[in-house]
């Protein structure tokens, strides 16, 4: 879902299995990057300890297709989590896209755990995790930094102090892009805009919309916000689940299109 999906631009991505059988190299196995998997949200890498909460999310992005063609709709629902000591915990079902079968909605499971070092992808459907050891993320410091440079064609607003269901302290970042006549074969000006919610206290985006004329629409949000240390969501591997060990060398990423 490389166009569509606005917090596969903003969180890394989001991805999982297909209709393979899970392990190291099943057609379609979501292959987290080293440092575990993106949770809906929340920066990758990122350890942040002292801001427990729990939400349900959705995303859903919607592509109007020419000459009243009707559209095309992808969806992901869930859970997403985080304990005090940082843990995280998202559970995805996909419907529809790449990574929704043909059969039904998909749903695997993706758990972070910084304090033993390890993330899993946990398939509950064969009831196995995949393991595999968690890296420190590079720090914020490393290296120079780069800012881009100015570009007439972009446009950010952005305001603080807003609120956001039970949340305050809520930013609106707002970027609106312009993409002049006869730039990319456009014979008209297209002009997409983008609004990202963001708490700085749970350090997590919690609302995202994007409008592109030549994509469609992308929604992400978080709903049902509790804050505290959820206490019905596990951060380990349940019991009686298989645990296979993903093979150091293996390719972090999506897998390859077929």
């Amino acid at each position: 879902m490389k166009k569509i999906i606005l917090t596969a631009v903003l969180f890394s991505g989001v991805a999982l299995a297909q209709m393979g059988p899970p392990g190291p190299h099943a057609r379609g196995e979501f292959r987290p990057g080293p440092f575990g998997p993106p949770v809906p949200g929340m920066r990758p890498g990122k350890v942040v300890t002292d801001a427990p909460y729990s939400a349900t999310m959705t995303e859903q992005s919607v592509e109007t297709l020419p000459n009243g063609g009707g559209t095309i709709t992808h969806s992901i629902s869930g859970t997403v989590a985080r304990d005090k000591s940082g843990r995280t915990y998202a559970q995805q079902t996909f419907t529809g896209g790449p990574f929704g079968p043909a059969n039904g909605p998909k749903t695997v499971i993706f758990i972070t755990d910084p304090v033993a070092g390890y993330a899993y992808t946990l398939y509950p459907d064969k009831n196995v995790a995949v393991q595999r050891p968690l890296k420190a993320p590079p720090s914020d410091q490393a290296g120079p930094k780069h800012t881009p440079p100015n570009d007439p064609n972009v446009s950010v607003s952005k305001t603080t102090g807003g609120t956001y269901q039970n949340l305050t302290n809520v930013e609106t970042t707002t970027i609106t892009r312009t993409v002049p006549a006869n730039t990319i074969g456009n014979s008209q000006t297209l002009t997409s805009t983008s609004t990202v919610l963001y708490s700085p206290d749970l350090q997590v985006v919690v609302s995202s919309t994007r409008n592109d004329p030549r994509f469609g629409q992308s929604t992400y949000s978080l709903s049902n916000i509790v804050l505290g240390d959820p206490t019905n969501i596990s951060f380990s591997v349940p019991s009686g689940y298989t645990i296979q060990t993903a093979p150091l060398h293996e390719f972090h990423g999506p897998p390859p299109e077929e």
